[in-house]
């Protein structure tokens, strides 16, 4: 499978993360990289875009049709990624077998996310319980679902059908303000039904470090990005478990950041959490 990064000419270290990390684990398994150069401001100014989002969105928005258009060289799926996206040891292998399962089915399908940002609790602790019962990362147990009715953003790595190019091209494109940043915009249509697409739990990809110095998003919703970066990375199918520090989630919090109730009911999550706990 052809793979398409999106990478700005001066984002040198992300581009040398990237492939290596691709290099490491990818390239045995068939997928090939190929390197899209991102949009800057100027090209936004050239093409004076309208829309209340910032030059650096508009920018990302420019860039993913790009991306797209790039792909159209390739008759086949392609897997488009953002800079920030990291494969591990089992990523090549499951996502062709992942991969098998749509093209060896009848399911209609526009893009594939192997990896997004989920934001309402509810369906974190959804998720997080399910991995839980079923202990998907410890079995190799994968379950793929329709995001529709799913809460979240994100687009740093999603595998686009090949029938499908031209119609997401198209609905990018068809924006006469960007208003919204590219992947609420997307998110949006797959709740309208005009673009079908899935997600694989646990995720095939995660985000490196370099997600950490976002080129596009606001430091006014810094934590939040932070409590919901962190979830993402506990959904991979690779992590390294000892790799997890629950003290640096709350590292620059204040003491009085949380009340007497939550903490009480934060306690009463990590217990029923515990793989030692027993249900009635």
């Amino acid at each position: 499978m052809h793979c398409i990064y999106i990478n700005l000419d001066s984002a040198v270290d992300r581009r040398e993360t990237i492939e290596e990390n691709f290099k490491k684990y990818m390239a045995q398994h068939g997928f090939v990289l190929h390197r899209y150069p991102a949009k800057t401001a100027e090209d936004v100014f050239e093409r004076d875009l309208p829309g209340i989002q910032t030059n650096s969105a508009k920018a990302c928005y420019l860039s993913h049709i790009g991306a797209i258009e790039k792909s159209m060289d390739f008759s086949e799926p392609v897997l488009i990624l953002e800079d920030d996206a990291c494969f591990g040891e089992r990523t090549g292998e499951k996502l062709n077998e992942a991969m098998s399962k749509f093209t060896g089915s009848d399911i209609l399908w526009d893009m594939f996310f192997t990896d997004v940002i989920f934001g309402d609790f509810t369906q974190m602790a959804e998720l997080f319980w399910d991995n839980k019962i079923w202990k998907r990362r410890e079995r190799q147990i994968f379950k793929i679902f329709d995001l529709k009715g799913w809460s979240f953003c994100g687009m740093s790595a999603y595998i686009i059908n090949n029938s499908s190019k031209i119609k997401i091209k198209n609905i990018l494109e068809n924006q006469t303000s960007i208003d919204h940043l590219n992947d609420i915009y997307v998110r949006n249509n797959i709740q309208e039904d005009k673009i079908k697409a899935y997600t694989i739990f646990p995720f095939l990809t995660s985000v490196s470090n370099s997600a950490k110095t976002s080129q596009v998003q606001s430091n006014e919703f810094s934590l939040a990005i932070k409590v919901i970066d962190a979830f993402r990375r506990l959904c991979w199918n690779d992590l390294d478990i000892d790799s997890l520090d629950s003290d640096e989630l709350l590292e620059g919090i204040d003491e009085d950041f949380f009340d007497k109730e939550t903490e009480y009911f934060s306690n009463i999550i990590k217990i029923i959490g515990s793989n030692k706990f027993k249900p009635i």
